[in-house]
């Protein structure tokens, strides 16, 4: 069985003391779920000198879901579970729920957080297109103190993110997003395992008339990917499945060099980020 290599632990008891840390120790990681950063370190792909987790003592002061007047706050050490079953949030944001509710198996929503998926910024991850979708602001935090990160800037590249290396993202802020209509789908690789292509849809109507439109595709390149083309194809029009189809076209021509691996050729993943772009449009429309 593969261990990592030797490290320090440090469990602190308040964001301070873990920011202190961080900023006093370098080659340092947090750890909260560990659905991400164990296994890596098991497979000696990530070596951090120092490991403080923050997930033992802060998961009461980081872990929760509220509504304020500007829309809606959700803790980074919230987990999965806690997402997809969180009543507030099947009301208020229900892109969100969905997004959590077929992360994993049932092991890792109950021990993963959307904190350590978001900072991870894995391009298959289902967050980080439903954040960009949802025009969310990411809050981080330093021994400084605090500044917010548009999630259309937030993820940087594969693996990457805005995080500067003293800061910790603490909180999800998710604007109210009243008189819209949504729809998120996940096409999934053989065997139900990692993403194939991801596509979240936010849809504002005059009656059958798209007024605006925010489409957003994950899983396909290093980063979440909108399309300001496919949006502009439905802007002002009324969208029947023709309009819709049409989108779905300016989807495939955006995706000109989709992230290719052992599974998926190029060509599959540009057919199946259309299909997906195609089916979140149908929910939206549908009123989902």
């Amino acid at each position: 069985m593969p261990v990592p290599k030797p490290f320090e632990y440090y469990a602190p008891t308040s964001i301070e003391n873990a920011l202190k840390l961080l900023t006093e120790n370098e080659e340092s990681k947090f750890v909260a779920g560990g659905q991400s950063l164990i296994p890596l370190m098991k497979f000696r792909l990530v070596n951090p000198r120092v490991v403080i987790d923050i997930g033992k003592h802060l998961r009461g002061e980081m872990s929760y879901v509220r509504e304020g007047s500007e829309g809606l706050s959700v803790g980074a050490l919230t987990t999965h579970y806690e997402i997809s079953s969180s009543d507030l949030l099947k009301a208020r944001c229900p892109m969100l729920t969905k997004a959590a509710q077929d992360i994993g198996d049932l092991q890792v929503r109950n021990r993963g957080t959307i904190g350590g998926s978001l900072c991870h910024a894995d391009p298959a991850a289902h967050y980080p297109p439903a954040m960009v979708a949802l025009d969310a602001l990411l809050v981080a935090r330093s021994r400084g103190g605090t500044r917010t990160i548009h999630a259309a800037d937030f993820f940087k590249d594969m693996f990457t993110t805005a995080l500067a290396p003293d800061e910790m993202l603490v909180e999800v802020r998710l604007p109210r997003p009243l008189g819209t209509r949504w729809g998120y789908e996940v096409v999934h690789g053989q065997g139900g395992s990692f993403a194939t292509a991801i596509a979240a849809v936010q849809l504002h109507m005059d009656g059958p008339v798209c007024e605006s439109c925010t489409i957003v595709i994950g899983a396909c390149s290093s980063s979440p990917v909108r399309l300001n083309e496919a949006e502009e194809a439905l802007r002002g029009k009324t969208l029947t499945e023709e309009v819709i189809a049409k989108a779905a076209s300016a989807v495939r021509s955006h995706l000109k060099e989709p992230l290719v691996d052992a599974r998926v050729r190029a060509s599959y993943r540009r057919e199946m980020a259309a299909l997906a772009a195609r089916r979140a449009l149908l929910a939206a429309v549908g009123g989902a």
